[in-house]
């Protein structure tokens, strides 16, 4: 829970209030991260609005068709500012989804996701969380 506070918290601080989540329902990690989604929004007075969250079953990740259900999602909440990715293989997706509908990140669309290696993360410039039972301890990163 404390990865989703830092990672949903830098949202905020940067003005965020319409934050969407993409989450996969059958991976018991990735409902926890959901629930420390919800849990930060509430905490830092931020409404949780339910049709801001995208579920979705991991072999999903993994068909071609599902990059246009992402699009599909984001266009439901025109409101939306930032996505908040359950894992680094959904990060991918939607960059992708937003590049070949010709939105850029940040300027568009802020991006946090859950789970990713520190190494490559610099390198990218990606804000997120890493999983602290493989690493040592590590806060949210990046640009």
């Amino acid at each position: 829970m404390a990865c989703a506070e830092k990672l949903i918290g830098l949202l905020v601080q940067a003005g965020h209030r319409h934050i969407a989540g993409i989450f996969l329902y059958d991976n018991y990690q990735s409902v926890e991260k959901f629930q420390g989604m919800f849990a930060a929004l509430q905490k830092m007075g931020i409404e949780f609005q339910d049709d801001y969250i995208k579920w979705c079953i991991s072999n999903e990740a993994h068909d071609e068709r599902f990059a246009g259900s992402i699009w599909k999602f984001l266009k439901s909440v025109p409101r939306c500012t930032a996505i908040v990715c359950c894992n680094y293989r959904i990060y991918r997706l939607v960059c992708q989804v937003l590049k070949d509908q010709g939105r850029r990140v940040p300027e568009d669309y802020s991006l946090v996701c859950f789970d990713y290696s520190a190494d490559r993360m610099e390198q990218e410039g990606i804000t997120c969380s890493v999983y602290q039972a493989s690493r040592s301890p590590s806060g949210p990163r990046g640009s």
